[in-house]
């Protein structure tokens, strides 16, 4: 393991059904256009950025320095033309284990 300067990240984006991102959810920033980017770390030590949207932006920003992961579920409609990007978003929670398999206990942030 080594350093890697934080601008490295990756853009991530959920485009198909099923996507999935999973690690440990260490920022959060506000554009200018008053959007969410957020920052994960992976279990290989690479991280990954992404973009928010109304269900992302409801659940994730109290969830910073936890391990989760998001998966796309596809769009949903909301009335006669409205869609709406869906998410499953798991957090987790392990008592005896305090992160998931393949995560080094010394993950930064």
């Amino acid at each position: 393991m080594g350093w890697k300067e934080a601008g490295q990240a990756e853009k991530f984006e959920f485009k198909e059904k099923g996507d999935k991102l999973e690690g440990k959810l260490i920022d959060i920033k506000n554009t200018q256009y008053e959007s969410k980017v957020y920052t994960i770390i992976d279990n290989k030590d690479d991280s990954y950025y992404f973009f928010g949207c109304y269900k992302l932006d409801s659940m994730l920003p109290r969830l910073v320095g936890k391990y989760i992961s998001v998966t796309y579920l596809g769009k949903s409609k909301l009335g006669k033309s409205q869609t709406l990007k869906d998410y499953k978003i798991a957090v987790w929670a392990d008592e005896e284990q305090t992160v998931p398999d393949g995560f080094a206990e010394d993950v930064p942030f």
